[in-house]
């Protein structure tokens, strides 16, 4: 299970402990600050070992099969860890945030709909699941689909003990993590969040980065330097701070419009052809071919 010192996922451990967790993963330091998001003492009092890492950038791996989800790679975060070479269940707090909130925005109290969402967690990981054999389970999301119930049970009086005010209000989660006897102050404090904050041209794998580089050449585009990379990494981690703060004030339509030319849809076709390419040997090299032949190869897929 994952675990921070957030609502979602702590909660979440504690729904699944029964179920044997063999341990919680948690990320202690976050970012070019050091933010402190362990879980660490949450997992202790449920009786759950830990294994803890630092967030840093050359600690990330598998970032082809992360980028072969959706072309982002906000997800890379759970690449940090080594999971069991077996299958393995990884019980997550995702959709936490509008299943459990206290205050339900206004479309999802209309459509009582949990699939209606404004992000795209987890779902960078579809394919690095696949072929590490994980199995996420979003507890959050089990029962969900009837919000209506769950707003009821939120909104309650009985809820009012659990309740602690402000943006970051989630009575369920408090209370599920509270009666375990998890101390109020050690979570649910303030959202910090542990996506990756990085633009995604340079990667640990040399191979990897050369094989991009040569698909990028292929498309006419240039990778940027290491300078210019810098440059783009600061403003890609205040775009995504800014865009954070604004959907906390419920502007999400100003956040969305936030975005850079990051050749995302470039990088989803990189990183899936490679993988066509390093699974299927019928599949040529894409950088063995004339540009016009790899887009005849790209029309086809």
């Amino acid at each position: 299970a994952t675990i921070s010192k957030g609502y979602d996922s702590g909660a979440s451990a504690a729904i699944a402990k029964p179920l044997d967790i063999r341990s919680a993963l948690t990320i202690s330091r976050i970012g070019r600050r050091g933010v402190d998001d362990s879980g660490e003492e949450i997992a202790e009092k449920l009786g759950i070992p830990v294994k803890s890492v630092s967030e840093r950038r050359s600690a990330y791996r598998n970032i082809d099969l992360v980028l072969a989800g959706l072309g982002e790679s906000r997800d890379l975060n759970m690449t940090l860890f080594d999971y069991p070479d077996d299958l393995t269940l990884l019980v997550l707090g995702t959709a936490g945030d509008f299943v459990w909130q206290s205050g339900f925005k206004k479309k999802f109290n209309d459509s009582n709909h949990f699939l209606d969402r404004y992000d795209t967690t987890s779902c960078q990981l579809a394919e690095w699941r696949l072929h590490k054999g994980v199995f996420l389970a979003n507890v959050p999301s089990i029962g969900a689909s009837r919000i209506d119930c769950l707003k009821q049970i939120n909104d309650s009086s009985g809820m009012d003990p659990w309740r602690i005010g402000g943006d970051y209000d989630r009575p369920i989660p408090r209370r599920i993590l509270e009666q375990h006897g998890v101390r109020r102050d050690k979570f649910g404090i303030k959202k910090n969040g542990s996506i990756s904050n990085y633009q995604r041209y340079y990667f640990n794998d040399s191979e990897q980065q050369n094989d991009l580089k040569v698909f990028f050449e292929l498309h006419g585009k240039r990778m940027p330097g290491a300078i210019l990379g810098r440059f783009v990494d600061i403003i890609h981690y205040i775009r995504l701070k800014l865009a954070e703060l604004l959907r906390r004030k419920k502007l999400v339509k100003v956040a969305e419009s936030l975005r850079l030319p990051d050749y995302s849809d470039l990088l989803f076709v990189w990183a899936n052809a490679r993988l066509a390419r390093n699974n299927y040997s019928l599949v040529p090299k894409e950088s063995d071919l004339e540009p016009a032949e790899a887009q005849d190869i790209r029309t086809v897929r």
